[in-house]
């Protein structure tokens, strides 16, 4: 399988830098300066690294298809810690946080969260090795 990034692997880590920045950045957002959705805000910062294996791995000319599983799983895990620890810290900041900044509070969420779990899924899908042929 061609690499989606031909050439120098320089490209693919700085793409990956890019996509971490940029989630990183969410996770800044989604603080608020200490008064924001501390649960997302902290996801955010877990979800980071995670992610730049995940693109790594994705734009790579021969994806690990068990590393994208792992970190497919991984994504949805911190997912779903983000969403037991906004529980266990209440609602209310989440609500606050989303009365205070609006539609780009919720933009910011969303691109956070489902752009992570999209981005796993990708990478996934493409280091998939097809079905298996009998013989």
């Amino acid at each position: 399988m061609p690499a989606l990034v031909q050439g120098d692997t320089t490209l693919k880590y700085g793409i990956a830098s890019l996509v971490a920045v940029l989630l990183l950045l969410a996770g800044i957002a989604l603080a608020g300066a200490g008064h924001g959705w501390m649960a997302g805000a902290i996801g955010c910062f877990l979800l980071a690294p995670v992610l730049f294996l995940a693109v790594a791995n994705g734009l790579g000319g021969a994806p690990s298809f068990r590393r994208a599983v792992v970190l497919l799983v991984g994504v949805l895990a911190l997912g779903l810690g983000v969403a037991m620890a906004t529980a266990r810290e209440g609602s209310q900041y989440l609500d606050r946080f989303l009365q205070a900044t609006g539609n780009t509070g919720l933009a910011t969420a969303s691109a956070a969260y489902f752009g992570a779990l999209l981005i796993a899924t990708l990478a996934a899908a493409r280091a998939w090795p097809g079905p298996r042929r009998r013989r």
